[in-house]
């Protein structure tokens, strides 16, 4: 978790950039929110998280997609 801030804040840096989006799944933990917050707070940097029940992980959604296709007898053809 420290790596992903630290190599985020090393992009930064090398990048110029003031502000960076964190998405996916690993954007709904709680401490990597936290650390990310702290850290780029303290380098006067803007990190962005959407609303933790947008932050989901791909493979549910495709599980979900699969699910739904799956009852609509949808399957792939050759």
């Amino acid at each position: 978790m420290n790596t992903l801030v630290e190599k985020s804040l090393l992009a930064c840096r090398m990048k110029k950039v003031k502000t960076i989006v964190v998405g996916g799944g690993v954007a709904a933990n709680s401490t990597l929110r936290e650390k990310f917050n702290q850290s780029f707070t303290r380098m006067k940097l803007k990190v962005i998280f959407p609303k933790k029940e947008f932050s989901m992980d791909n493979a549910a959604m495709v599980a979900g997609l699969g699910y739904w296709l799956y009852k609509s007898k949808e399957r792939t053809r050759k």
